[in-house]
């Protein structure tokens, strides 16, 4: 279940690498985000009426950061970065998260988890480095990348306090669906350089119904299942299958240096996110039931 998660957050970037030659960014983001709320909202259309004026406002708020923030400017950085390079990036999010957490006081930074996040870090910026030498990347690329990432560990952060119990497939329908229609709305008058064919059609429902519907299917199994911190341990392996998709469906190049630098990322992220008993009990203790809302995959 996690293999099959991870390739599908995968995928997604190469996906989006693939279909931004017939549309623009707002078009593909717009589309995606649009077709992924009416479908999440349909399944849970029984429950639209328990969604309070707050928990809208909120909720909207999530969808700005998620969809419009996170996946609009990563979109926009895409042609300007290598698939696996994009993948590298957002795997940085859940170290983001903990230093956040960290912030807030809601996780303490023992000298494991230090480790971890000093790792993680080190391996994506000698990745960013090897790429910008070679000339695979821009510096603007990078940076959008980067800005792109910090919108959706703020969302990840903001998450428990703005969803609350709402329920996970209608919170994530409504994040999508605020941040699709005006994306749908600002690419009719702007985008001229849409190609609608095949290509188009199947590459946008990939990313609504495989990545959005089916991603966030996958991870809230994996959260019930193996609670949040085990889940989180599958965030090693997005890097290393948009490394491979990269290299395989775009003739990405690999090096030497890009394949070790993933090496501390995946260490980094399994250490960062790793509990102790202790830690977990006291977690579990302080945080009321049903208040965690898993983030959505990319």
């Amino acid at each position: 279940m996690a293999t099959v998660w991870a390739l599908l957050w995968a995928g997604a970037f190469l996906a989006t690498q693939i279909v931004l030659r017939d549309a623009g960014p707002a078009t593909v983001v717009g589309a995606r985000c649009a077709i992924a709320g009416l479908v999440l909202i349909a399944i849970r259309w029984r429950l639209v009426r328990s969604l309070s004026p707050r928990s809208m406002l909120g909720l909207g708020f999530l969808g700005l950061l998620n969809n419009i923030g996170y996946l609009l400017v990563m979109a926009w950085a895409l042609p300007h970065l290598s698939v696996g390079m994009a993948a590298v990036l957002s795997a940085c999010t859940p170290l983001l998260v903990q230093w956040g957490a960290a912030a807030l006081g809601e996780v303490r930074l023992n000298r494991v988890r230090v480790l971890g996040l000093l790792l993680g870090f080190g391996g994506i910026v000698a990745s960013a480095a090897d790429r910008l030498g070679a000339g695979a990347v821009t510096v603007g690329g990078v940076v959008a990348g980067v800005v792109a990432v910090l919108f959706l560990a703020v969302a990840t952060v903001c998450t428990p306090r703005l969803v609350g119990d709402t329920d996970p497939y209608l919170a994530t329908g409504w994040q999508a669906l605020v941040g699709g229609v005006p994306l749908i709305g600002f690419a009719v008058v702007s985008d001229r350089s849409v190609q609608i064919g095949p290509g188009l059609v199947g590459s946008v429902l990939f990313l609504a119904v495989g990545a959005s519907v089916i991603g966030m299917s996958l991870w809230l199994l994996l959260i019930r299942r193996t609670g949040p911190e085990g889940a989180s341990v599958a965030q090693f392996m997005p890097p290393l299958f948009g490394v491979a998709l990269g290299a395989v469906f775009l003739g990405e190049e690999v090096t030497v240096v890009e394949l070790v630098a993933v090496v501390p990322v995946v260490i980094g992220i399994i250490l960062a996110t790793r509990q102790s008993p202790t830690t977990r009990t006291l977690s579990a203790d302080a945080q009321p039931s049903g208040t965690r809302i898993p983030r959505e995959s990319p």
